[in-house]
């Protein structure tokens, strides 16, 4: 079996898949060869399970593409980033005002959309301005909703402490739910 092995000042050894389903592990500085081969054969076929499991697709059956969480005919696959923006900003221009006084926050948050691997919302404290993920476009109207909830409750509670889930849980209720359901119909892909 062929891997790449990235030794790093490290306790413990990690596997993960690159995007050519390429092993990789990284590994301590001081650890064996055989100890890093028996964990290569371990891991691999552990993460390509993993990894079937987690395919999932911004496209129904008959390829359409999910936009505000209803699926849509898109002509141009090349627009599809505008396309998102479009209908993002006018879920805001319709629904941000309004949960931002729901929760009574007083000095509101600016807005900005960006396409990112690693979050669907960041509140940053120093500019008073939450990013939300461009690929939040993809899920339902009650989703996106969750996630603005969330990340302006970061304006009273910046860590996910006690507190924190229940400002979240005063104007979402069901937060629990839309945030497994975030995590399940959630797809990150590279941009068309």
């Amino acid at each position: 079996m062929e891997y790449i092995v990235k030794r790093k000042n490290i306790k413990n050894m990690y596997a993960r898949l690159d995007k050519d389903n390429n092993l990789v592990i990284s590994a301590p500085l001081f650890i064996s060869k055989k100890l890093i081969d028996e964990f290569a054969r371990d891991s691999y076929e552990k993460l390509l399970k993993r990894k079937d499991k987690k395919r999932k697709s911004i496209y129904d059956k008959e390829g359409k593409v999910m936009i505000l969480g209803i699926y849509q005919s898109i002509d141009n696959m090349s627009e599809l980033n505008a396309i998102l923006l479009k209908a993002l900003k006018e879920y805001l221009n319709k629904n941000y005002l309004r949960i931002v006084q729901m929760m009574g926050i007083e000095k509101i948050p600016s807005i900005k959309i960006k396409r990112v691997k690693n979050y669907l919302g960041q509140y940053n404290k120093k500019t008073e301005s939450i990013t939300l993920n461009l690929l939040l476009g993809h899920l339902s109207e009650e989703l996106i909703e969750y996630v603005i909830i969330h990340e302006l409750s970061h304006t009273r509670y910046m860590n996910h402490q006690k507190e924190f889930w229940k400002e979240v849980s005063k104007y979402c209720p069901y937060y629990k739910t839309y945030r497994n359901k975030c995590k399940k119909e959630y797809v990150y892909y590279e941009s068309y």
